[in-house]
């Protein structure tokens, strides 16, 4: 069966998201079906030499998978998380048909490279 979609096994999608801070998860696809994918949310890196007061810039850490997510809920029972639909939007970054995921009608996470950083910040 072709998948209606162009996403990838092994592609990233970031989602970043706040109000007085700027969170960033990624999530990487493990498994891709005709109406949807199977993903996994994965760490991040912080770019070197990007670090200020209670932010840096990160970067996707691919292939290393979250046990806990609180998006996806964890991995149980053997089964991976997954997101119910893919959207398509277009615009982003100039592209006709670019897929995001949409969480819960409020949070959009959209396709990223493993090297573009992100800037990320935290209250102590």
């Amino acid at each position: 069966m072709n998948a209606t979609h162009n996403v990838k096994v092994g592609q990233i999608f970031e989602m970043s998201w706040g109000y007085d801070q700027t969170n960033v998860n990624y999530f990487q696809v493990v498994s891709v079906t005709a109406k949807g994918v199977y993903v996994r949310e994965v760490g991040a890196h912080t770019v070197p030499g990007s670090e200020g007061r209670d932010c840096c810039n990160v970067t996707p850490n691919k292939d290393h998978f979250l046990d806990r997510s609180q998006w996806c809920g964890g991995y149980n029972e053997g089964n991976p998380p997954t997101f119910r639909r893919i959207q398509f939007s277009g615009g982003r970054n100039g592209s006709p048909e670019e897929p995001y995921f949409n969480f819960k009608g409020r949070y959009f996470a959209h396709p990223t490279s493993e090297t573009s950083s992100t800037y990320n910040s935290w209250y102590h």
